[in-house]
């Protein structure tokens, strides 16, 4: 998972609420500070493997033996 200022924000308010201000400050807020870089498309590409990989070890456990699992991709632009 990529820390945007949204996902950010959102660790805050409910580390915040949950946890306290101790584990707030384990948070990387440096992120919020500094202008966003954006990924390139190789590193998006890897980024996208990965959490497909991490999606089928997860189901793995689910599939029989000989089963099977179907990827749909489409060739839409990923969206910004």
């Amino acid at each position: 998972m990529r820390w945007t200022p949204e996902r950010l924000a959102a660790s805050y308010h409910g580390t915040g609420w949950i946890f306290g201000a101790a584990a707030v400050a384990l948070l990387p807020y440096d992120g919020l500070f500094r202008p966003l870089a954006r990924p390139t498309p190789s590193d998006e590409a890897i980024e996208l493997a990965r959490s497909v990989g991490r999606t089928l070890a997860i189901a793995t456990p689910a599939l029989a033996r000989t089963g099977r699992a179907v990827l749909l991709l489409d060739d839409a632009e990923p969206r910004p």
